[in-house]
């Protein structure tokens, strides 16, 4: 199936409005579907980081959401630092 330039338009409206697993299952959805899962079209036609629409088929393909956990990177408060 052809993309055109309407239909790409909403297909990044709908992405940028998801996060996290919510977004990873939406564009992985859109790529196996308009794309036949090339992670590497989605990020060249919808501009989407390709390793994020791999996961994100990998999930859809074993049924099992990865969870990362953001809130634990960066530079750890001085309280919990434990070389102190």
């Amino acid at each position: 199936m052809k993309l055109n330039k309407n239909l790409i338009k909403t297909f990044k409206k709908i992405s940028k409005n998801l996060s996290g697993a919510e977004k990873r299952s939406c564009t992985a959805e859109i790529t196996r579907t308009f794309l036949d899962g090339n992670s590497r079209q989605a990020e060249l036609i919808f501009g989407w980081n390709r390793k994020t629409v791999s996961l994100g088929l990998n999930e859809l393909a074993k049924g099992i959401i990865c969870y990362i956990d953001i809130h634990e990177r960066g530079n750890k408060p001085i309280e919990k630092k434990t070389n102190i």
